[in-house]
This record gives C-alpha cells, structure tokens and sequence, in this order.
C-alpha cells in the first residue's frame, strides 16, 4: 500500500502481492481490479480480471501469498491507482473484496522525463562547445 513502481516513462507492468486464501471446497480462482485513482468505483474502474487462475498466480510456498504480473498489454500509464482482490471458492462464492491498497506507477510523468533528457543534452552540447570551441581559436 502506498507503493511505487516504475521511474520514468508511461508503461507499468506492476506485481501484484496477496494473501493466499484456504478453503475447504477449493479455490477456484480470483478476481483482481484496478481503478485508477484512489477510490474504486465502477465508473473509475481502469482494469477488471476475473480470472485468476492458478496458472496466472505464482505462489510463494514460505509466506503463502499470492503474485501476479500485469500482462504487457494492460500494462498502466503514469498516475495514482487502486487495487482490490478477492477469492472464489469451488461453489463459485465470492469472498468480500480485500482492503484497497493504492499505488503509484512512475516517478515522473512523460512529458517531464523527455524535458529533463532534453536540459541534458543541450548541457552537454554547450559543455562540448565551450572546451572544443576556444581550442580551434587562435589569438594575436
């Protein structure tokens, strides 16, 4: 909760991590959402999942959590989002949803990675012009 995936650029892939739920008839899968956000709401919802397989899920066997990976093309631009899961049990009952945790996907948006490159080179350039520059001159 309160995370921080990514550094610069507009696509995330972040790894989502739960506690694995036991029940006595199975679990069959989970459903996953994501809002973008802080709160979710069906109108804000930005990606739903119903299901999650265990072949989507990997297990971590020592914790007993849960981890799954956004798929490339659901991968998420910069900004703040929202996630919930919950399980479903092998008569097809939906537990309630978990907490909502919130997270952040980026540390700089797009436009300003691109501005901050852009300051850089043009520093270097002035950098490599003033050294080499006075070099070829020659003076009386």
């Amino acid at each position: 909760n309160g995370s921080r995936t990514g550094f610069i650029g507009w696509k995330f892939r972040p790894t989502f991590e739960w506690s694995a739920v036991i029940d006595d008839s199975g679990i069959s899968h989970y459903s996953l959402r994501i809002a973008s956000g802080e709160v979710i709401s069906k109108t804000t919802l930005f990606l739903f999942s119903q299901d999650l397989t265990a072949e989507d899920l990997t297990l971590n066997t020592e914790t007993n959590t849960l981890n799954y990976t956004l798929p490339k093309d659901s991968a998420l631009p910069y900004g703040t989002y929202s996630w919930q899961v919950r399980a479903m049990d092998g008569a097809q009952n939906g537990g309630g949803w978990s907490a909502t945790q919130t997270f952040k996907a980026g540390f700089l948006p797009l436009w300003a990675s691109i501005v901050i490159i852009a300051l850089i080179v043009v520093l270097i350039g002035a950098l490599i012009y003033l050294f080499t520059g006075r070099r070829g001159r020659y003076y009386d």
